[in-house]
């Protein structure tokens, strides 16, 4: 019985340590709950808030709200806890994964808000 706690115990232990050794990563917004949800309110707000100074793609303000919400989903499945850290041990510098998975989601938000006319589908796809 002693044995099979203690193996128990190790097991715990090493999933729980895992992300620290680089097997795992925690997403602690992916899952529905009140903390997605207010990392979804709040990234789409700062989205909303900072695209009229950088709108180079000229969207309505329908389509702004949809690629901020959008974006702020994505990221909310993808943002991992170690990045989490990182950003706030170093006041609120992102780090590289970040930068990357945050340009990845905004274009994909915006092909997705901005209807392509079809003449153009072949060049989009290239």
């Amino acid at each position: 019985m002693k044995a099979l706690f203690v193996t128990a115990a190790v097991l715990a232990s090493t999933t729980a340590n895992a992300g620290w050794f680089g097997l795992t990563e925690d997403y602690p917004f992916k899952a529905e709950g009140p903390d997605r949800t207010a990392y979804i309110y709040t990234g789409t707000a700062a989205c909303i808030k900072a695209t009229p100074a950088n709108n180079i793609f000229r969207l309505t303000t329908a389509q702004i709200q949809s690629v901020c919400q959008c974006k702020a989903e994505r990221m909310a499945d993808i943002i991992t806890k170690t990045e989490i850290d990182y950003i706030i041990k170093n006041n609120h510098q992102r780090p590289s994964s970040i930068t990357k998975k945050d340009a990845e989601a905004d274009m994909a938000c915006v092909r997705e808000a901005i209807p392509v006319p079809s003449d153009l589908v072949p060049l989009v796809q290239r």
